[in-house]
This record gives structure tokens, sequence and C-alpha cells, in this order.
């Protein structure tokens, strides 16, 4: 299985906890092997409002060529995991990216949510089925 991330890899012990809970998960035949795969990209900034010059569909249209230079064919009809980046706006776009070109919602990784505060905070990993979590799984 393949593990796509876009600003750090996993550790030996994430790593450890991914593969241990998808095993827990699918079973043994689910993993042969992981593979990390950085998502080259250089993703547009916002204006000082806030606002991208480019629309949603634009900047999940650049993600696409992105994910392709990564490698995305060849897991095409697979589900693949994906390790949330620190922005999450975008790991929400590359997610959407991911759908459409492998026909799967990933496993994704979480790492960090959101204080009290409103302030980016890490935490202890998360391992999510997006897929399974949309009924599309038996």
């Amino acid at each position: 299985m393949r593990i796509y991330y876009l600003d750090e890899a996993l550790n030996n012990e994430e790593l450890t906890f991914v593969k241990d809970a998808i095993v827990q998960r699918e079973g043994l035949g689910a993993i042969q092997s992981l593979e990390q795969v950085r998502i080259p990209t250089v993703l547009p900034t916002p204006s000082i409002e806030g606002q991208f010059q480019e629309s949603i569909e634009e900047q999940i249209y650049m993600l696409y060529k992105n994910l392709k230079n990564a490698g995305i064919e060849k897991d095409v009809d697979k589900q693949i995991t994906f390790v949330m980046p620190k922005e999450a706006h975008w790991g929400v776009k590359i997610q959407m990216a991911i759908v459409e070109l492998t026909g799967f919602a990933p496993y994704v990784v979480q790492r960090w949510s959101v204080d009290d505060k409103g302030k980016t905070v890490r935490r202890d990993i998360r391992l999510i089925d997006a897929h399974g979590m949309f009924g599309c799984k038996g």
C-alpha cells in the first residue's frame, strides 16, 4: 500500500500504527508492503485578504497533475492512505482528487487539530477509513 503525504512522512511508530490498524480492519492480505510517496507540488498562496486567484476546481485540477507526478495512476481501483497536511483545506482538496483518480476515498491519517483558541496543534495520530465512512464497503 502506498501512503501519500504532502508535508511530512510518517515516522516508524506512526507507520506501525497505520499498518496494524489496516491489517486489523482488512486482514493480512491488505498490506503486502508500505511505501511512502511525497506528493511533489508547489501550492498557490492566497492574497492578503485570504483569497486564491484560482477557483477550487482549478486547484483540484492542479492537484491531479501533482498526484499523477507522484505515480497515483499505479493505484487506480485501490484504496491508498493519505496523510493530512497541517493546512486542512489542501488535505480536503487532495482527498477529492484521490477519489477522482483512484475511485476510492483513502484511509486518512490525521495528526492535526484545532484547539480551543483556534490554533492548529499536533496530536497523536488517528486513522479514518474514509471509503468505509461513506458506506462504500460491505
